[in-house]
């Protein structure tokens, strides 16, 4: 699969399918499927977000902090500042930060 099919999948709303491209092991697919989850309103994309920015994997944790940013929902917040508060890596703190500033900052 092409990280077109992607962006396709995510035109249409198909969280279902992206979800499980980002459940698998290819890394690179797996960063692109949850990015696309950012550009879906849906409780399922949230609730997977939410769950992806525990993953063990450093990138797939940047790439969900980044989509949980750019969903657009303001209760994922309290999940990044959390994230932000509990993490010990300096990349994913200052991520957590960012996302967590961009969605009380903005008007979705």
């Amino acid at each position: 699969m092409k990280i077109e099919k992607i962006e396709k999948l995510a035109q249409k709303g198909k969280f279902e399918k992206l979800i499980s491209i980002a459940e698998g092991k290819d890394i690179e697919m797996a960063k692109a499927a949850i990015s696309a989850l950012g550009t879906i309103r849906k409780d399922e994309s949230f609730n997977f977000l939410v769950v992806a920015l525990r993953n063990p994997n450093k990138e797939i944790r940047l790439a969900a902090i980044e989509a949980m940013g750019n969903i657009g929902m303001d209760r994922g917040r309290t999940h990044l500042r959390h994230l932000a508060d509990t993490e010990t890596d300096e990349d994913i703190v200052a991520a957590a930060r960012e996302a967590a500033n961009k969605l009380m900052n903005a008007k979705f």
